[in-house]
């Protein structure tokens, strides 16, 4: 008995000091890029979403217009804040022409109440609530936490639809 546990401890070891001598694969031991906001430039951000296969429809200096989605379509602006802390995703969908303040405002509270991804804002002026997300840049952000923050603000406004009991969003 005594003979076989040593056999097989011997054979663990062996195995274990072999793996470790061999050349680890780079996969295993890649670290996502981190990026800065100093790094935030549009031609970095379509290069991302271009990857992912996002549908950049425009580019600025300052800004980004994207679609998000494949069915729907949501177009997406995307903002870096003056002193780089965040970038901000904002949206807006139309009201009905017909749609109290009252009735928008509340439609609003309920959004805001449940859902802690976006902000949503109503602009009386437009007759449309906004949505609004800060994601944050300054202490950096990878590709991957950037997509996955576009895909949770992607749900949040589509889940945003199923709080319209009375159909006040176009």
């Amino acid at each position: 008995m005594k003979t076989k546990l040593v056999i097989l401890l011997s054979v663990f070891l062996f195995s274990m000091s072999y793996s470790q001598k061999k050349e680890p694969s780079k996969a295993s031991f890649s670290a996502p890029k981190v990026l800065f906001a100093d790094d935030y430039l549009t031609a970095t951000m379509d290069k991302i979403f271009q990857k992912e296969g996002i549908e950049v429809i425009n580019t600025q200096p300052t800004y980004m217009e994207i679609n998000l989605g494949d069915d729907l379509k949501i177009p997406v602006f995307i903002d870096v804040d003056g002193d780089k802390q965040f970038l901000i995703f904002n949206g807006s969908n139309a009201l009905k022409e017909e749609t109290p303040v009252a009735k928008a405002k509340e439609l609003v509270s309920d959004i805001n109440s449940q859902t802690n991804f976006i902000k949503a804002g109503y602009d009386e002026e437009k007759n449309l609530i906004e949505f609004r997300y800060y994601f944050w840049i300054k202490d950096g952000f990878t590709e991957k936490s950037l997509v996955s923050a576009l895909e949770m603000y992607r749900l949040a406004y589509v889940y945003t639809f199923s709080l319209d009991k009375e159909e006040l969003l176009k």
